[in-house]
């Protein structure tokens, strides 16, 4: 007869000991991999239920509540805390020569719970055939469901041993002639370990040690890791502190350079200033010759509207009088049979003639009005392209003048600094080996930053967001040169002919005029400019 904990799952857990009340009811009472009838039987000991599964949460709920039967029952709640867990796991095995009947396992299982002083605990039990031999596993909760208090456990390996001879003298002889000799010599007062076991005090001696060893050791890393801690921030203090300095001289470098730079720009403003004045002059000479040609030519567009205006209403009253006389009975009775031509087509044509004349005028009207309006916006846009070209050639000038400052070079800083890092990395992880303690490794996110502190050439950025032409240009030259005085703007494109400007303002007035939009403007214009019919003039 083999009466055993089962082993531990957890470190540090001592045997037979645990949480889970359903994680060890389910390994008992469920098949195992594909195995079948396993579970040769099972029972239930005070819970109250058939439903083994029902059992271990009612075992797990008085474990849970311990404090509150332990009021109930007026125990008070001091005692034993069962800081392993309440779960208690035995395992109870015999020889393959024997095949107790489940009775006989039942009963035996219930007496070495009565050995253990745990007649009333709550308890399942399951028997397995599995390995070839008839075992039984029992799951004890170790909270007393009356009180509220734990079992004691003291001398349970000595309780489980005396039960096991007693059952062994009892049932065939003794098997296990190494345990009759233990009982023999503890009954004589012998010991019953060999020579080079430890006694009691002498093991607790030993733990105590070990543990202020220990402590010690554990006190010396602490003390280590802080310092360690200390040293590497110190150093990044150090580092951030170079930086900081160093970006401060390489700004004060590029103040001392944009005032230059400026004081410069400033200089050959005032000088191309004067160079420029005949080119404005000219500029200017031409907007004004262009704004007038563009009033006249709306004013002349005007008057033949209004002059043709007017054809068409005189055409219009001879129509009517035509077609007046065309009905009348001396055109139609007497005219008209003597050979007299009476109709009012040739009249028709003449008002249909005067209507053409007159959409044709209109449309001029709207051309002439569109490029009028046009011409500031496009004569602005002019004056901003020239501004754009002569502030471009001057920003050039003084760019050839003035020499370009160089960027500060932090290689040597960089490397320097990599160099002392690593080295109190090397001397720190050496003086953790020393203590047993893992290496110190920076996060992956520092080893990158620490691998790409410059940062990447121009041609990265120009990969990263790539441009083209112009466009390019003078983006990089607004980056490089956009210091406060300076004239900002990128530099613009070679101004169009303005003959081509018109007249491609001409064709798109055209097209309006042509458009539905344009058809409804042209009538209401004629609405406002219609005047009284003064008579035809033919």
């Amino acid at each position: 007869m083999i009466v055993k904990k089962a082993e531990g799952r957890m470190g540090g857990r001592p045997a037979g000991r645990g949480h889970s009340f359903k994680a060890l009811a389910a390994y008992m009472l469920n098949p195992k991999d594909n195995a079948t009838e396993r579970v040769v039987w099972h029972a239930i000991e005070n819970v109250g239920t058939d439903n083994a599964h029902m059992a271990a949460r009612v075992m797990a709920a008085t474990a849970k509540n311990a404090d509150a039967i332990k009021a109930k029952a007026g125990t008070g709640r001091a005692g034993r805390k069962s800081e392993h867990g309440a779960v208690l796991h035995l395992v109870m095995s015999w020889p393959e020569d024997q095949e107790p009947t489940p009775e006989h396992q039942h009963e035996a299982a219930r007496d070495l719970l009565k050995a253990l002083g745990m007649e009333s605990a709550q308890a399942v039990l399951a028997a397995h055939d599995d390995n070839g031999k008839p075992h039984v596993h029992l799951m004890v909760n170790l909270i007393d469901p009356a009180t509220g208090k734990q079992f004691s456990l003291s001398n349970d390996q000595r309780r489980m041993s005396d039960w096991a001879l007693a059952y062994e003298q009892a049932n065939g002889g003794v098997r296990c002639q190494q345990r009759a000799d233990n009982a023999d010599r503890r009954a004589k007062g012998e010991p019953t370990k060999d020579a080079t076991s430890l006694s009691r005090p002498e093991w607790e001696q030993m733990q105590a040690s070990a543990r202020q060893s220990w402590q010690a050791r554990r006190e010396k890393r602490e003390a280590a890791f802080s310092a360690q801690a200390q040293a590497r921030a110190d150093l990044r203090a150090q580092h951030s502190a170079e930086w900081k300095a160093a970006k401060a001289e390489a700004a004060a470098h590029k103040r001392a350079h944009d005032e230059l730079f400026r004081a410069a720009l400033n200089v050959a403003k005032a000088a191309d200033k004067a160079t420029n004045k005949p080119v404005w002059r000219d500029v200017f000479r031409r907007h004004r010759a262009e704004t007038i040609s563009a009033v006249d030519a709306l004013s002349h567009a005007e008057a033949r509207l209004r002059g043709q205006a007017q054809i068409t209403g005189r055409a219009r009253a001879f129509l009517k009088v035509a077609e007046r006389f065309e009905r009348s009975v001396i055109a139609r009775k007497v005219l008209k049979p003597l050979g007299f031509d009476v109709s009012a087509d040739r009249q028709r044509a003449i008002y249909a003639d005067a209507k053409k004349r007159e959409a044709e005028a209109r449309a001029g009207v709207t051309s002439a009005a569109a490029i009028r309006a046009a011409l500031p916006a496009k004569q602005e846009a002019e004056r901003k392209a020239l501004a754009g070209q002569l502030s471009a050639a001057t920003l050039a000038k003084v760019r050839a003048a003035v020499q370009a400052v160089n960027p500060v070079d932090f290689t040597a800083m960089i490397e320097r600094q990599d160099a002392e890092r690593a080295r109190l990395i090397e001397a720190q992880n050496t003086e953790r080996e020393a203590l047993g303690m893992k290496p110190y490794q920076p996060w992956r996110k520092e080893a990158d930053q620490m691998e790409t502190k410059q940062r990447p050439p121009r041609e990265a950025f120009k990969a990263a967001a790539p441009q083209t032409g112009e466009g390019w240009k003078a983006d990089n030259a607004r980056r490089q040169f956009d210091a406060p005085g300076l004239t900002k703007g990128t530099t613009p494109a070679a101004p169009v002919d303005p003959r081509k400007a018109m007249q491609a303002q001409a064709d798109a007035a055209k097209a309006k005029a042509a458009s539905p939009e344009g058809k409804k403007a042209a009538e209401q214009f004629k609405a406002a400019s219609k005047r009284k019919d003064q008579g035809p003039s033919l």
